[in-house]
């Protein structure tokens, strides 16, 4: 996480610590994305591959409900 306080405007899932340190590498290079700084939470699936494989949807669904909803959120049409 970028380290502010308060939900975050990104959530990644991860499969494994690697893969979590390579997303947290490319969010940090936000300017040569050409992007603004966001605020994001790197998640590590409890059950690595198979369940971002087979269950991504649903864990970042539950996810999603703690975020606010504004514009450009998919929140909303990820609750519908």
């Amino acid at each position: 996480m970028t380290g502010e306080e308060g939900p975050s405007e990104l959530v990644v899932l991860a499969a494994d610590g690697s893969m979590a340190a390579a997303l947290e590498e490319v969010l940090k290079r936000h300017g040569a994305l050409g992007i603004r700084q966001i605020t994001y939470d790197i998640v590590i699936h409890p059950y690595r591959d198979p369940g971002v494989l087979n269950g991504a949807a649903a864990f970042l669904q539950a996810q999603a409900r703690n975020l606010p909803p504004r514009r450009g959120n998919l929140r909303s049409a990820w609750l519908r």
